[in-house]
């Protein structure tokens, strides 16, 4: 098993979109739209694991400048919490390396075909990768990544009975919120149907708002 990084979606292999995920946010005209609309401090690499010869698994790769700037935009009222704030981000800002997508929440950072791999050895390979590229980024640009992570996965997902893995190369488990999901319920056949099951507070904003539209 090997791997390969491509630093640009006209690199990736043709085999690349017929993988049989579903994830319209690993299939390539996704991936060409966030290669060009990525912040300057974000660049994007993709990640192909190959099983003797053939792709069996893909993942994204984010190299992250983190200014100081960045760690916290709002500006205090307080002198103190400012330098606080000075002092915290002197340690945050850096280079970090990120298996996933900054640019958007939910479970997008790789898929891999559980008939040929298993996670384990998956998660093992790309972990590889993303080392490696920490030592090519720092020779190339003498940047040195300070940390690399792994984002989002929910709490039922499999790669969470990995923990001794991830434990013993370094990894610690960090909870952040949820995806916001919006259920759509059965009864919503109509506008008013879907305004009736407000409550009294934000129907009344819902009338008020169109009042003021029209």
């Amino acid at each position: 098993m090997n791997y390969k990084i491509f630093s640009s979606v006209d690199e990736l292999p043709d085999e690349w979109d017929s993988l049989s995920t579903e994830d319209t946010f690993l299939k390539s005209p996704f991936l060409r739209a966030l290669e060009r609309s990525s912040p300057l401090n974000i660049k994007t690499y993709f990640v192909g694991c190959f099983l003797e010869r053939e792709l069996v698994g893909i993942a994204l790769l984010q190299h992250v400048q983190l200014f100081s700037s960045d760690v916290f935009r709002r500006k205090s009222d307080s002198a103190i919490k400012e330098l606080g704030k000075r002092f915290v981000s002197f340690f945050l800002k850096g280079n970090a390396l990120v298996i996933g997508n900054l640019m958007h929440t939910g479970q997008h950072a790789f898929w891999f075909d559980k008939k040929r791999i298993d996670q384990a050895k998956f998660l093992e390979m790309i972990l590889v990768a993303a080392r490696k590229h920490a030592v090519d980024i720092k020779q190339q640009s003498n940047n040195k990544i300070k940390i690399i992570a792994l984002k989002d996965f929910f709490e039922d997902d499999p790669i969470h009975r990995q923990q001794k893995f991830l434990k013993s190369t370094g990894f610690f488990k960090a909870k952040v919120q949820p995806n916001m999901v919006f259920d759509i319920r059965d009864t919503w056949l109509s506008t008013e149907a879907y305004v009736s099951s407000f409550n009294k507070k934000y129907r009344r904003r819902y009338r008020t708002a169109l009042k003021k539209k029209s």
